[in-house]
């Protein structure tokens, strides 16, 4: 079974992708749907109400360096499950805030996750996709897109439904459906995929390094080389103990 780059497994990484993309910023473009709901439920104004938005934002942006370094030292399929992870757990953890504080603390989670799982994916997608990794991320991203017509109104019938707090428990279901999504994903950096391991290229790359040399032999050079040849005209320059070229005059 073909897992190389440009294979039919390229496509099958696009959509964990879509699906990764469509839940996570899914979320984010639903956000403003439960603006009113915290005000009304938690009794707060308007500015307290916003800050877990906010607090979000904040951990989206911390999450992508972290995740960073994860994918590092542990493999990238490592770091997009823990994101997904955590920013399921997260929402799963909002639907249990009786306070404003501690919604705080999980939104802050739910960004945290969010913003490692979604910043390294192109990553991944570009390990698998090389010919057409421009519209595999295309189509990968594009679940956003989608997530924000197809979530709003199902988001809307969710709260009327069960509230905010049952919204919450019901989108972190849905949420978890990355995880499985995310176990379909052949880490790199494994033993088929290790060509693409930056550490393997780097050893490959010294080792042709050692078997080639590049020469400059200006034509002054030449000619001075070429006199102390002797009569024949021919100047011998060793380059590598296995090999060596000439030039006539």
């Amino acid at each position: 079974m073909s897992h190389e780059v440009d294979s039919w497994y390229s496509w099958v990484v696009v959509g964990v992708g879509f699906v990764m993309f469509f839940m996570n910023y899914g979320i984010l473009q639903i956000s403003g749907l439960f603006y009113s709901n915290i005000i009304s439920y938690y009794h707060e104004d308007r500015e307290q109400a916003s800050m877990p938005f906010l607090l979000g934002s904040i951990a989206r942006a911390i999450g992508g360096p972290v995740s960073g370094y994860l994918s590092h030292t542990f493999g990238l399929r490592f770091a997009v499950t823990l994101g997904c992870l955590l920013s399921t757990l997260g929402i799963f953890a909002c639907s249990f805030a009786q306070n404003i504080n501690v919604l705080y603390i999980f939104w802050f989670v739910h960004g945290f996750g969010y913003g490692m799982a979604t910043s390294i994916y192109p990553r991944v997608i570009n390990l698998f996709s090389k010919k057409h990794a421009s519209k595999a991320n295309g189509i990968a991203t594009s679940g956003s897109s989608i997530a924000g017509m197809l979530l709003s109104p199902l988001t809307v019938v969710l709260l009327n439904s069960f509230g905010m707090l049952g919204t919450f428990l019901n989108l972190s279901g849905m949420m978890l459906n990355t995880i499985p999504a995310i176990m379909l994903l052949k880490d790199p950096t494994s033993k088929r995929m290790k060509y693409m391991d930056p550490k393997f290229l780097l050893s490959q790359s010294q080792k042709s390094m050692e078997d080639e040399t590049f020469i400059d032999i200006s034509a002054d050079r030449r000619c001075h080389d070429a006199k102390a040849a002797g009569a024949d005209g021919r100047t011998m320059v060793k380059i590598n103990p296995k090999y060596s070229f000439g030039h006539r005059k």
